[in-house]
C-alpha cells in the first residue's frame, strides 16, 4: 500500500504537523504541548487527583506523574496530600500557573481559529465531529473489540 493512501500514515503526519503547529504557540512558555493541555485544564478543574487528571486527558498514570514531576519543579502547579485520601495527591495551579494558564487560554483560542480557517463552517463542524467519533470508537480505542470479532468471523 502506497503510504499516502494509508489511514495511519495520513493522521500521523496530520498529527505531527498539528503538534508542530501548537507547539509553535505555546513554545514562548517552555512548555510542551501536553504540559500546556494539562496546564489550561487545571485553570477550571483545581485541587484534582492525579488519576482523575489523567482520566479527564486521556493519559496514562505513570505519563501523567512524570509531567506533574516537571510541572511543579517548573512552580507552575502543587501536588498536595488530600485529606480525604492520604494515599492520594491533589494538583493545584500555582499563581505563576493560573497567569499562564490565562495567557494559554487566550493563545489556544485564536491558534483554533488559525488552524481551522482552512475549512469552511460546515467543514469545520464535520471535521470535529469526525474527529470525535474517531476519538471515542470503541472499535478503534480497543482494538481488541474488532480483532475478537474478525477472528470469530474466521472461524
Amino acid at each position: 500500500m502506497n503510504p499516502e493512501d494509508c489511514i495511519f500514515f495520513i493522521i500521523a503526519k496530520a498529527n505531527q504537523n498539528t503538534q508542530r503547529f501548537w507547539g509553535s504557540w505555546i513554545s514562548k512558555y517552555n512548555l510542551t504541548v501536553v504540559q500546556a493541555m494539562i496546564i489550561n485544564f487545571l485553570s477550571g478543574n483545581d485541587n484534582i487527583s492525579i488519576k482523575d487528571l489523567a482520566e479527564k486527558v486521556s493519559i496514562d498514570n505513570a505519563s501523567m506523574t512524570g509531567i506533574i514531576d516537571r510541572l511543579v519543579s517548573s512552580e507552575l502547579i502543587t501536588r498536595q496530600t488530600d485529606p480525604q485520601d492520604r494515599r492520594s495527591c491533589l494538583i493545584s495551579l500555582t499563581v505563576k500557573g493560573e497567569e499562564i494558564a490565562k495567557q494559554i487560554h487566550k493563545d489556544m483560542i485564536t491558534a483554533n481559529k488559525a488552524y481551522m480557517s482552512i475549512f469552511t463552517k460546515e467543514e469545520q463542524k464535520l471535521f470535529k465531529d469526525l474527529l470525535i467519533r474517531v476519538r471515542f470508537n470503541p472499535l478503534i480505542t480497543r482494538p481488541e473489540n474488532y480483532l475478537s470479532r474478525e477472528m470469530q468471523k474466521n472461524e
